[in-house]
């Protein structure tokens, strides 16, 4: 092995290699504030309408609970039963793969659906992850009401944003959804001798798109589908009930009253005291987030042309300014921190050679360092950039040694090459190890 150092070209390649590597991987790498973590917990929530805590915690968190206890790699299981709503939270052991984990889970509730009750919603398994909130927040205000810009959003903005390069997906909060209130007069109800229970089904019978088969037309088959959604308000009051006690027929209109409006607000957004509509968006795991926050702010440029009339688009939050920010204050702190370390090996070892072979080897490591980051899956973040930091300061620290070993055998061995070698079998396993357990006792840390 200590052959191969008599021949400089070999040594040159081996560092070479994985240098140009990380060159080209690092234009590639993902960009985050923090790194990407996954919490190994599932939460199951199930809503039951509006019973009490007491029906809650028998008729759904109990079989629930009873389900997925046998789920592998579980750790703990906690619950709490409110009105109308159940929660069971699973932990489970740091490494667990919670995406099969949670398809197991999915696989357990699925056998148990059907003894639920008739007015329970299907559980819905969710897995927090704290790359999921949004990276770029944007408000939509303008003097329509709130109606208007919802829609405006959720038909408009939201299909177009999320066509964006590396948008996952865009959640819009505050603003009013519409909605058909269908307000039954129940004395007019009685005397027509109508159920309530019939008034209901006839409505979901007829606000449906029912597929009706297909039609072969020589070497095509072209589907065929009833298409029944109401359209109009006009449309839902007249269907058809029962027949009335003289011959004519009921229909909903003369039982109950139809007007559009719009669902009860669950969030409200402002933006300087005006009201607002907000749209963050999310993106995906794999994705740069600074590039991210470029490519949907140039489309922000065309979407503003057609909005209406004094409508805006403001950004409230951006996460990319942060993020760069964070990660050019580490930047600067390594390379002051480089040149500090030089002055000071320079006063020292009195030796420029040594001191520049010192600092050469810095950023050689360094840009090594993002071809394994790049193969490994690991992002430029704060964690990441400040583990490099710490591995500067050891790689110093190492240097330091070697070179004192190398200075003090040359004293004794006329030969460079030998009282090198020498050096490096002398203290080598003691730099490893005491390297290898200042790793060890920083990622327990």
């Amino acid at each position: 092995m200590f052959r191969l150092l008599r021949h400089p070209l070999p040594i040159l390649a081996v560092f070479a290699i994985p240098f140009v590597a990380g060159l080209v991987a690092w234009p590639s790498l993902p960009v985050e504030l923090l790194p990407s973590l996954k919490y190994p917990r599932l939460t199951i929530v199930t809503s039951f309408g509006n019973a009490s805590s007491e029906e809650v915690e028998s008729l759904l968190t109990r079989p629930v609970e009873e389900a997925v206890g046998t789920v592998s790699g579980l750790r703990s299981m906690t619950s709490v039963s409110s009105e109308g709503i159940s929660s069971v939270v699973l932990r489970f052991n740091w490494g667990a793969n919670v995406s099969l984990a949670a398809a197991e889970v999915r696989e357990k509730l699925d056998l148990i659906a059907d003894e639920f009750p008739r007015d329970v919603k299907l559980p819905i398994v969710e897995h927090y992850d704290p790359t999921d909130s949004p990276i770029l927040s944007i408000a939509l205000t303008g003097p329509q009401d709130l109606t208007t810009l919802y829609t405006l959003a959720k038909d408009s903005l939201k299909p177009e944003l999320e066509t964006v390069n590396g948008v996952a997906t865009v959640r819009i909060s505050g603003g009013l959804s519409q909605e058909i209130h269908v307000l039954v007069d129940q004395g007019r109800l009685a005397a027509q001798s109508v159920d309530l229970r019939m008034l209901v089904d006839r409505l979901e019978a007829a606000n449906i798109n029912f597929p009706g088969g297909s039609i072969i037309d020589g070497h095509m088959e072209l589907p065929v589908r009833t298409v029944g959604r109401f359209k109009t308000l006009e449309e839902i009051g007249t269907v058809s009930l029962s027949s009335g006690t003289e011959g004519g027929t009921i229909r909903i209109s003369d039982v109950a009253e139809i007007s559009q409006s719009h669902t009860d607000r669950s969030s409200i957004c402002r933006v300087n005291a005006q009201p607002a509509v907000l749209l963050g968006l999310i993106k995906e795991p794999t994705e740069n987030t600074v590039q991210v926050c470029r490519r949907v702010l140039e489309r922000l440029g065309g979407l503003v042309n057609r909005l209406p009339k004094d409508a805006r688009l403001d950004v409230v939050e951006n996460e990319a300014p942060v993020v760069e920010q964070a990660l050019k204050d580490l930047r600067n702190d390594m390379l002051w921190g480089s040149f500090l370390a030089f002055g000071v090996l320079l006063f020292f070892l009195r030796s420029f050679e040594s001191a520049g072979l010192i600092m050469l080897s810095i950023p050689v490591s360094v840009v090594s360092t993002f071809a394994f980051m790049s193969f490994a899956g690991v992002s430029l973040n704060m964690m990441s950039i400040g583990g490099m930091a710490l591995g500067v300061g050891m790689l110093v620290d190492c240097s330091i040694v070697v070179l004192e070993a190398i200075h003090r055998k040359r004293g004794q061995e006329p030969d460079g090459f030998k009282a090198a070698v020498s050096a490096v079998n002398e203290v080598g396993a003691s730099v490893v190890k005491n390297t290898h357990q200042a790793r060890f006792g920083c990622s327990r840390l």
